[in-house]
């Protein structure tokens, strides 16, 4: 892939079929699969080579792929992936060659597992090459699927969904370890004509099959569009590049990514001992509290090999159990960090083609002071996914270097097998922090805003085209995000060096397990150590208030798509918004789409003047223009659509917040129906006419007549019937009996809210004026000419109500 991206380009759009909640289960649900065969090679490898007929030094070289593999075949898949032209993605190819692979390879490793079995000590040497392929056959295609997942999850997942799209990766993956200690330790081979590990393999397979197929049929990836000219590359030539893509790949990466990967090198220089030696140092201490030596055989063995198991039963249990409770318990990560005692109030912004909000005309002080919790309680919060990762490395640390030496001094069983248990509570963490930490660093780098794109869809540096989401146009494929397979091959690569120190080193220090674990302990001590200087660097909390306090902040300097940004975070927050927020949030799209709606409005006129001119080649290129400007107009109204389907109104519960949101997306379902033409048209009409009536339920029974949110609902519903549906008597007359019903209560009302109520119902008077002149008109032989809707794929002028500015937000 050319580094700049200048003959490739990334085309199309990720889709995960499925609602909202399920985007980041089904995009980590093939971790189940792979870490369930996992488990099983694991816990099951060394023994079946020795029963095999292995040496010990031949079955510790066989064991050695696996390491290797990782070294390996994670950048290896993660630069292909990254080049990879694939119609149907860059990733699920892989996928599917690693699937297949690892399924031939349970098979090999079944068949060799039975023949050994029913042959007895005589093992043929076809049973054994079985056996050392299907082992390395797992390792080389575990590591594949692993290196596609995790680039298929940095491609699709956003960047406010990495941490708990990785917290479901970790869920997965350690439920596939527990399932595979579980199964591990039934007895089913007496029910089955096979042996043990064999049953073992063929449930891997049946569950790797089942949990992939899912991520293949409910996913859809974006697509990797080469020149035309592109020529294969030799064999030597495509390794040259590879290592040179890799070496380019590690220089671009910014320093919070470089120093997390020192994080990771020394913090598994620590796990490597634990993963590989806490199940023999519980059968250890077992051995110890009996009197046996460790090299007895028999029941005594067995026993201490029982207890090691379920060492690492509850170690997976419990990391199994902090992956589920954990992210209920943190703080997501969000860029930004500040502290602000006061804040500028929202101030009422409008112009002469959309009034604001009914609710901001409203007289504020001019400055408020935001709520804030007590001093006291500013010092109790939810940790950030960073400081919960360095807690669960200090507790790591704590445990190995001062319980090690006691629990073996006392033969202590059970302290060793609580030990190994708590442990799994560092695990996991270790298994999710880094990874979303990871994904959030890279979406962030290579992208303009902190979020997705969706976020700032009006930043000037970016194409506005590339922000549709109706024809989403291609990114650079230089872009950092683009090389998430080489950048997570770079980050395996940081992890798995370890394993090889250890694996040569370990032989002398096998004897004292303990002291391997506590010297293991003074790496993560660094990696601690690391992790809080990286927490002072750059792990940033920006809380609700800071966002709010920051939207104010843009909307003085009529900055409104950082103000957008700023109050989505708020919105996305599924809880109810303060009617200041409501506010805020209301502002901050109205002048995104305001000023995009004028300019429609503008360049539609002219083009529709050149056209009566005959000017062919001025209106191709206004039409150009023009779609350009729809194409801005429809990211940001689905833009605030989705916020309001997927939280606001879910979270709402006063009939207020209920009449307003509703009101909100019947406006902008009505805003992409004024240019939208053909079927689209008629779905954004439908939407919107749906919105209105939701709204206008509600407000009948929770609202009085003159409350300004229930007049402003009958304002511009009544512009959406006379603008949209043209239907002029239906507008006049929903518009006349608002206008009727709130003068009968207008002497209950407060002064408080007399002016907005008035105000609004001055609107309303005007559009039945203006209406009412337009519908003599048409009774004239020129009929229809004032008031009915421009054709379909026309260019209107503004409409004459919207030009008075008679329409609430």
């Amino acid at each position: 892939m050319a580094a700049d991206g200048g003959d490739e380009q990334i085309r199309g759009e990720a889709y995960i079929w499925g609602p909202e909640w399920s985007r980041s289960p089904v995009v980590m649900l093939g971790h189940l699969g792979s870490h369930y065969v996992w488990s099983i090679l694991n816990s099951r490898a060394a023994p079946f080579l020795m029963r095999l007929g292995f040496s010990k030094s031949t079955t510790a070289i066989v064991l050695m792929g696996g390491p290797l593999s990782g070294l390996l075949v994670q950048p290896v898949i993660g630069i292909l992936s990254d080049e990879c032209p694939r119609k149907w993605g860059r990733r699920r190819p892989y996928m599917l060659g690693g699937a297949i692979l690892c399924l031939a390879a349970l098979v090999c490793l079944a068949i060799a597992s039975n023949a050994a079995r029913t042959t007895g000590n005589g093992v043929s040497w076809l049973a054994m090459l079985l056996g050392v392929l299907g082992i390395i056959g797992i390792d080389v295609s575990v590591n594949t699927l692993s290196a596609a997942h995790r680039a298929l999850a940095l491609d699709i997942l956003r960047v406010d969904e990495q941490d708990l799209g990785n917290a479901w990766a970790a869920r997965f993956g350690n439920l596939g370890s527990v399932l595979g200690y579980l199964v591990g330790e039934l007895d089913l081979s007496s029910s089955l004509d096979l042996d043990h590990l064999s049953i073992l393999a063929l449930s891997a397979a049946v569950l790797l099959v089942l949990t992939h197929l899912t991520v293949f049929l409910l996913i859809d990836e974006q697509v990797l569009v080469r020149a035309h000219d592109h020529t294969p590359k030799s064999l030597g030539r495509a390794i040259r590049d590879m290592v040179r893509h890799l070496y380019r790949t590690g220089q671009s990466l910014p320093p919070p990514i470089w120093d997390l990967f020192k994080i990771q090198f020394f913090s598994w220089l620590a796990w490597f001992p634990i993963l590989y030696f806490s199940s023999s140092w519980v059968a250890d201490i077992y051995f110890a509290a009996h009197g046996t030596p460790p090299t007895s055989s028999g029941p005594m063995s067995e026993a201490a090999r029982r207890k090691g198991s379920f060492a690492l039963l509850c170690y997976s249990l419990t990391s199994f159990a902090a992956s589920i409770a954990l992210p209920w318990c943190l703080h997501g990560v969000m860029p930004g960090r500040s502290r602000h005692d006061y804040a500028p109030a929202a101030t009422t912004v409008w112009s002469a083609d959309d009034p604001p909000d009914e609710e901001l005309h409203a007289p504020k002080p001019h400055e408020v002071r935001v709520a804030r919790a007590p001093q006291w309680t500013r010092h109790f919060r939810k940790p950030t996914l960073a400081e919960a990762w360095f807690c669960s490395q200090v507790m790591f640390v704590v445990g190995l270097l001062f319980f090690t030496c006691p629990i073996y001094a006392h033969h202590s069983v059970p302290g060793a097998v609580a030990l190994i248990g708590t442990l799994g509570l560092c695990w996991s963490m270790t298994l999710w922090a880094p990874y979303a930490l990871l994904g959030i660093l890279l979406n962030t780098t290579s992208t303009t805003a902190p979020e997705s794109v969706a976020l700032n869809p009006l930043a000037p540096a970016e194409a506005p085209e590339a922000e549709a989401a109706s024809a989403p146009e291609p990114e650079p494929a230089g872009l950092l995000r683009a090389h998430a397979g080489a950048v997570m091959g770079l980050h395996n690569w940081i992890f798995m060096m370890p394993s090889l120190v250890w694996d040569e080193s370990t032989v002398a220090a096998f004897d004292s397990t303990g002291l391997l674990f506590r010297v293991g302990s003074l790496c993560t001590l660094v990696a601690a150590m690391r992790t809080f200087h990286w927490l002072g660097a750059y792990d940033r909390r920006q809380t609700r208030e800071d966002s709010v306090y920051l939207a104010k902040l843009a909307e003085q300097a009529e900055r409104y798509e950082e103000m957008v940004e700023n109050m989505k975070r708020v919105a996305s927050s599924n809880q109810e918004l303060t009617v200041e927020e409501r506010n805020l949030l209301s502002v901050a799209y109205k002048n995104v789409i305001g000023a995009r709606r004028a300019s429609w409005r503008i360049v539609s006129s002219i083009e529709q003047k050149e056209e009566s001119k005959g000017n062919e080649s001025q209106v191709n290129m206004i039409k150009v223009y023009r779609e350009k400007i729809e194409s801005e107009l429809a990211q940001i109204c689905e833009d605030i659509l989705k916020v309001l389907d997927t939280h606001l109104i879910p979270s709402a519960a006063s009939g207020e917040s209920k009449v307003f949101y509703h009101k909100m997306k019947g406006d902008y379902h009505r805003y992409l129906a004024e240019f939208a033409t053909g079927d689209k048209r008629k779905d954004s009409a439908d939407k919107s006419l749906e919105s209105y009536k939701a709204a206008s339920d509600v407000a009948v029974t929770e609202l009085p007549p003159t409350h300004p949110i229930r007049l402003g609902l009958a304002l511009n519903f009544s512009v959406f019937y006379y603008e949209i549906l043209n239907s002029p008597d239906r507008a006049c007359h929903l518009a006349k009996q608002a206008f009727d019903d709130a003068i009968a209560e207008l002497d209950t009302l407060s002064e408080e809210s007399y002016k907005d109520s008035t105000l609004i119902m001055q609107l309303l008077r005007d559009n039945l004026t203006l209406w009412t002149s337009d519908m003599q008109d048409t009774e004239k032989p020129a009929e229809g000419a004032a008031a009915a809707p421009q054709a379909e794929g026309a260019a209107p002028a503004a409409p004459a109500a919207e030009a008075k500015g008679e329409e609430a937000a």
